[in-house]
């Protein structure tokens, strides 16, 4: 179960990303928690919070993500 401090910088960190993806004008669309499962893999991978940018107008509009279908958002690490 996610703690309330999780949950608060969880936001916070969220509410930042899509202040700055606004401020520069880049379009996003943002998809909150996400687990991400496939039929060959034992377990899935969890996202706290998820953003698709380069494949934004692909993902405009989806009710379910299907990774076998959609691409996944990547993680890139900051430099």
């Amino acid at each position: 179960m996610p703690t309330p401090e999780h949950e608060v910088d969880k936001e916070l960190l969220g509410d930042l990303v899509k202040i700055l993806l606004d401020d520069l004008e880049v379009n996003c669309q943002c998809f909150g928690s996400t687990t991400f499962k496939r039929e060959n893999m034992d377990s899935g991978i969890d996202r706290v919070q998820c953003f698709y940018i380069q494949n934004c107008d692909q993902m405009r509009g989806k009710r379910r993500v299907n990774i076998n279908l959609n691409s996944p958002p990547r993680y890139e690490p900051l430099k």
